[in-house]
């Protein structure tokens, strides 16, 4: 070999070598290290400690408080968010992911994302989203209601082997969504169940793909038969149904959300029910109820909140929570409150409809009139509250109802409730659960609920 060619041979070695010390590629962990604040910029809230560079891969691991990007920039080649992590981009605050990103999900929870700032992937967006199975044949059917993260999916490519379902508000009737279909309305929610054969996998992690939702979102519902229709949220992260930058027009007061875990809807009209908070996760498709014509609901990025939430408890003055159980787990809840502006009929501002849950789930509610109420608000307690509740079971067997909520109440307030059918009466306040057996020839109209004031 000649001796120039040597020399040619060594001189791409050494420059080699040196590119690719130049440019080592790290993983970085994000590892948050008190006192420091929560910010990407903190060298030693990472492992192993630095701030990763645009040629560095990036995984948010699971373990609050997560990482925040304030004013200026924060790069990383790949980035991983782990299932309940999260990344926050501030006002001003600038995320570059030179690779891909990846927004993880499984039975624990699903990771979120909020962005306040400009955020740019040059690689693949794909968000996760684990929902649980049901057997074939035999498994109760585990429906869950979703909503797109992207603006445009394809309903094959992301709900293989699911049955994935719309709401015609106009029949109410759930419809099939074909192969291979374009789904490209924002804001518009779905019902899917994964199924599987005995010994295959009982979950299903669905991947949606493509740029993420981001921004104001609008969408025009009808007003049709009962006016239930279903919608979604359209971020990937929580939104929050009390914040002020919803539009809710000729739209009731209430969200309605499937918990399968109870086999019913959870609720929330901003003051009571058992959604927590308010706080509609990622994702999550709910119901609303048309109150006029031409309803329309819409969103701004101000409803999304990256708040810690916990389980909701009653704070509200005045507001009793009861719980009918079945043997087979489901449940379901009842509300009754006391507002001076309400009125004692039904007040699509105050009161929530009963929206029906599982065949074989316990269903609790309040008589108002030819209304069957989640919650009731009522104007004041007198010497003479009565209210009328209804339980309706799918199966016979034994139930218990547990009541919540009880010292909200001035301890001069009798709480009392009266099972017609055995003809006895309990003081809430001396048992807060009362256990029965329901037949499903009993008549609706079980029990009467009595709060009455001793002045």
């Amino acid at each position: 070999m000649k001796k120039n060619n040597i020399l040619v041979i060594v001189f791409l070695v050494i420059l080699s070598f040196g590119i690719n010390q130049g440019f080592a590629q790290t993983t970085y962990t994000w590892n948050y290290m008190p006192p420091n604040p929560p910010f990407w910029g903190f060298a030693s809230n990472w492992s192993p400690m630095g701030v990763p560079t645009a040629n560095d891969n990036v995984v948010i691991d699971v373990g609050a408080p997560y990482p925040t990007v304030l004013n200026g920039y924060a790069v990383c080649n790949n980035l991983i968010i782990e299932p309940q992590a999260s990344i926050t981009i501030n006002l001003g605050g600038i995320l570059t992911v030179s690779g891909d990103m990846l927004m993880e999900s499984d039975e624990t929870g699903t990771a979120w994302l909020m962005n306040n700032g400009t955020m740019t992937i040059n690689g693949t967006s794909t968000v996760q989203q684990y929902i649980e199975g049901t057997e074939y044949p035999a498994g109760n059917d585990k429906w869950h209601l979703i909503s797109q993260p992207v603006a445009s999916i394809n309903s094959t490519a992301v709900f293989l082997n699911c049955y994935l379902k719309e709401f015609n508000a106009i029949t109410g009737i759930y419809e099939d969504v074909g192969p291979d279909q374009t789904l490209n309305t924002i804001m518009k929610g779905y019902s899917v169940m994964n199924t599987y054969y005995p010994g295959a996998t009982d979950s299903k992690t669905l991947e949606f793909t493509g740029t993420l939702n981001n921004g104001d979102y609008s969408i025009n519902l009808v007003n049709a038969g009962e006016g239930w229709c279903l919608v979604g949220n359209p971020y990937p992260s929580s939104i929050d149904w009390d914040n002020a930058g919803w539009t809710r027009t000729n739209i009731g007061s209430t969200v309605y959300v499937w918990n399968s875990a109870a086999g019913n809807f959870i609720t929330w009209n901003g003051v009571a029910g058992d959604l927590t908070d308010g706080i509609i996760p990622p994702m999550q498709a709910f119901f609303v109820q048309a109150t006029g014509n031409n309803p329309v609901i819409g969103v701004t990025n101000s409803v999304r909140t990256s708040s810690p939430q916990v389980f909701y408890e009653n704070t509200t003055q005045d507001l009793l929570s009861l719980t009918v159980t079945g043997s087979n787990g489901y449940f379901d809840k009842a509300f009754v409150n006391f507002n001076s502006n309400s009125t004692v009929t039904y007040d699509k501002n105050f009161d929530s409809y009963k929206m029906e849950g599982g065949e074989t789930a316990p269903q609790l509610f309040s008589i108002i009139q030819e209304y069957k109420l989640t919650v009731n608000v009522l104007p004041e307690i007198t010497e003479t509250t009565e209210i009328n509740i209804g339980c309706s079971c799918g199966l016979s067997g034994d139930y218990s109802i547990n009541a919540e909520g009880i010292d909200s109440f001035d301890t001069s307030v009798r709480l009392l409730l009266k099972d017609i059918k055995e003809n006895t009466t309990i003081d809430l306040r001396k048992n807060a659960v009362y256990n029965f057996n329901y037949s499903t020839d009993d008549e609706t109209h079980r029990f009467i609920l009595y709060i009455l004031s001793s002045s």
